[in-house]
């Protein structure tokens, strides 16, 4: 994750952040040595330490200081923030369950003492859709795109992504590391239209929302849906709203679509699979090369990093700031 971005998701203050950064190297250490690296006394050590201690990425038992690397530590933060998201996924769910049952035509339903504004549509409705709602409204666009630039609707799409852009209207996508190698001419297209661009491992599911009172969103998560699930109401968009700035905060920027960017990029992602513990195997999936490659590239890394394991290639690279 980008330093820029891994405070902001914690809400860390930069001195905070700088000092996590300076001591996640010393995991496994004994107070006392990493006290020492840093040139600090322990009292002060530990009172530097506390508010990662209360943030529960970091703790000192019997001695010995343990420091959650950056993925799993935003894991942590989002466990502890997960009950608010557990309770509107309950509403999203009875939404979807509700409409699914509905006639194609546009309607407003009972959920127990709930009215939504909802409807499923199919075939080209969705395209369609998203063209008039960015004619008609004036609000941000979010888009989960984990597989669209295979479709033939994909121009049309990229056309009302440019016109929203061309309004100055914020618009941001999410893709999958794989459209990188699948669709880079799309993703270099996209970003000089104006649309913002970021990263994930995975992308679960289709999603898009225009404003605060718009979302289409498959009938079932995944990719390959062809009913849609279409909601009109500001109530049930506004989880999803915040379920998609929880994954812009963990997704990977790329700031400037050139060769140096997209390699600094590509490697940050393959040292924050190896840092997860990814097998070879899974980290080819994710990344969407070959096996072969993979292996290549973590050769190469670690010679860059003058390792000779791979645990000491995450340390070096966290000492240098790549993670």
């Amino acid at each position: 994750m980008p330093q820029d971005l891994f405070g902001t998701s914690l809400g860390l203050t930069p001195h905070v952040e700088r000092f996590y950064r300076e001591v996640m190297g010393a995991d496994g250490s004994r107070v006392e040595q990493a006290a020492a690296a840093l040139l600090m006394p322990v009292e002060r050590f530990l009172e530097e330490l506390q508010p990662l201690v209360d943030l529960g990425v970091s703790n000192v038992t019997d001695g010995v200081l343990t420091v959650l690397p950056p993925r799993q530590a935003v894991g942590v933060y989002l466990e502890r923030h997960a009950e608010a998201m557990v309770e509107s996924a309950k509403v999203i769910a009875r939404a979807s369950s509700a409409v699914r049952y509905l006639d194609p035509a546009p309607a407003r339903t009972t959920v127990g003492s709930e009215t939504l504004n909802a409807e499923v549509v199919h075939g080209a409705a969705p395209v369609q859709l998203m063209e008039t709602w960015v004619a008609e409204s004036a609000g941000e666009v979010m888009l989960l795109r984990p597989d669209q630039w295979r479709l033939p609707s994909e121009s049309r799409m990229a056309a009302a992504s440019g016109r929203a852009s061309a309004q100055g209207r914020r618009v941001r996508a999410i893709y999958p590391v794989r459209a990188l190698h699948q669709a880079r001419s799309t993703l270099m297209d996209r970003h000089a239209s104006g649309e913002e661009v970021r990263l994930l491992p995975e992308v679960p599911s289709r999603m898009a929302i225009v404003g605060d009172d718009r979302a289409l969103i498959p009938e079932h998560p995944g990719l390959t849906n062809v009913r849609a699930v279409v909601l009109r109401d500001a109530g049930i968009v506004a989880p999803l709203r915040l379920y998609f700035e929880e994954l812009w905060k963990q997704a990977v920027a790329l700031p400037v679509f050139d060769a140096h960017d997209v390699r600094q990029d590509a490697r940050r992602l393959l040292l924050s699979e190896m840092a997860d513990g990814a097998r070879d195997e899974q980290i080819a999936r994710t990344l969407g090369i070959g096996l072969r490659t993979v292996r290549r590239r973590i050769a190469t890394l670690m010679l860059e990093l003058g390792a000779e394991t791979r645990f000491q290639a995450g340390v070096e690279a966290v000492r240098r700031g790549w993670v």
